[in-house]
């Protein structure tokens, strides 16, 4: 991949339940990790799918250690892409905006694995259109 491809990969992991096992946000080129890959996971570990979902940008970016509109970007895109994620594979695909892309849904006895390929641009977009404060709840919904 050259280094000039925005394009980043999520892997989330559901247990039988449908709960947030894990996830991990990386970059496509190298695999690198995205801002330790699950920033914004003591918000959304355990939580059900609907609880995520409802998971607001205030909420999410409240808790955190904000130092600069770098870390508010990052938590947002992290809390994005998993929206984006969970949003496509309950069928309210509005989520996404067109960000995201579900690459493979695999089930198993332990729960489920969803990975998805995030065009960052598009994301990023998102992101500057919610303006970066913090309001934006990260859903469609009024």
């Amino acid at each position: 991949m050259p280094c000039t491809d925005v394009t980043e990969n999520l892997r989330l992991s559901l247990d039988s339940e449908e709960r947030l096992k894990d996830y991990e946000l990386s970059k496509q080129t190298c695999g690198g990790a995205v801002a330790g890959r699950g920033l914004i996971r003591k918000w959304v570990k355990h939580k059900n799918i609907d609880q995520i979902l409802k998971l607001t940008a205030v909420e999410v970016l409240a808790g955190s250690d904000l130092r600069s509109g770098t870390d508010e970007y990052l938590h947002l895109k992290h809390l994005f892409s998993l929206q984006g994620a969970l949003g496509a594979f309950v069928g309210t695909g509005s989520q996404s905006d067109g960000f995201l892309s579900i690459e493979s849904v695999d089930y198993g006895l332990e729960g489920v694995e969803i990975r998805a390929r995030i065009d960052l641009k598009l994301l990023t977009d998102r992101i500057q259109a919610c303006g970066l404060c913090g309001n934006c709840s990260g859903t469609t919904e009024p």
